[in-house]
């Protein structure tokens, strides 16, 4: 049964093989990388597992575009907000609003934390991203916190969010590929998504892992 079920997956299984090797590779940029290993799914889904009607292929690319168009309105309205934010200084006002709110240095990293988790659950990572490193970066620096940390931890944060409930938008993605109800997909997820945030406390309080090969390399 796990022998058939893992000969039926294999093929879609390339795919992240496909991105990853790509573009760690030097073979794509990763926009290339996406565009193929789409081509390379379409290609799948057709002649392989046949799970994909011809007919339904203009649904699906309408489908995309929309959710697309979706995405780049929410980045075209969080970069004007990221420009307002710099701009006006508003980043610097925020970011003694929260030093003012407590000296330990542990509860504000918990605090912005918590917020890039609950961002994750309801937005794409970009989007996040332009949202929140305006706003959180220079409280994190004003704690002492190295950019390579900051970076690692705030993406760790917002992959944790999209797997969480009681959104987390990758859920649904999974929970659809699968052809599971979403209450089961929750459940499977869970031991996962606690054992991301027990990695992501581990890798935010000990810098080291994290600026270790930026520190061998000189970076």
């Amino acid at each position: 049964m796990v022998f058939k079920a893992f000969l039926r997956a294999a093929p879609g299984l390339l795919v992240p093989v496909i991105i990853l090797g790509g573009i760690y590779g030097g073979i794509f940029t990763p926009t290339e990388s996406a565009a193929v290993a789409s081509v390379y799914a379409l290609v799948v889904g057709l002649f392989i597992t046949r799970d994909l009607k011809i007919k339904e292929v203009f649904s699906i690319f309408t489908s995309a575009g929309v959710m697309s168009g979706r995405i780049m309105l929410i980045i075209a309205a969080a970069t004007l907000f990221a420009y307002v934010i710099t701009r006006n200084h508003i980043a610097k006002v925020v970011a003694a609003w929260m030093l003012d709110l407590t000296d330990s240095m542990v509860l504000l990293v918990l605090l912005i934390t918590l917020a890039l988790l609950v961002a994750g659950m309801f937005l794409d990572a970009i989007s996040a991203f332009y949202l929140f490193i305006p706003l959180f970066v220079p409280v994190l620096l004003e704690l002492g916190m190295d950019l390579t940390t900051i970076g690692v931890m705030m993406t760790m944060n917002l992959a944790i969010g999209l797997i969480t409930p009681p959104v987390g938008i990758d859920l649904f993605v999974a929970a659809g590929i699968a052809k599971i109800p979403f209450t089961e997909a929750v459940k499977g997820i869970m031991p996962f998504v606690v054992s991301g945030i027990a990695v992501l406390m581990i890798v935010t309080f000990i810098p080291a892992l994290s600026n270790w090969l930026p520190d061998l390399l000189g970076l």
